[in-house]
């Protein structure tokens, strides 16, 4: 999860088409790859930051976002507050 990756990569790896990989996956966790993605790392972020981690683009970069800003965004958006505010 802290590497940039994409569907198509997770599809050549398991060796299924990009259709059935999709649906196969979205059958088994209600989202898409990406979307499930891109959960998994707000939950470690959180975790990141509630031990106390003070450095916002660290945590976007050790949680795979290369771009703080929009980690933020990703932030707010799943928990309702920017990041910022919760490792006060």
């Amino acid at each position: 999860y802290k590497q940039e990756i994409s569907t198509a990569t997770l599809c050549e790896r398991f060796g299924y088409s990009a259709e059935h990989f999709y649906r196969k996956f979205k059958d088994a966790t209600g989202l898409t790859p990406m979307n499930y993605l891109k959960i998994y790392r707000m939950e470690e972020a959180y975790k990141m930051l509630q031990l106390g981690e003070r450095n916002i683009a660290k945590v976007a970069e050790g949680c795979g976002f290369s771009d703080s800003n929009y980690f933020t965004r990703c932030f707010k958006a799943h928990f309702g507050m920017p990041p910022s505010q919760l490792k006060m």
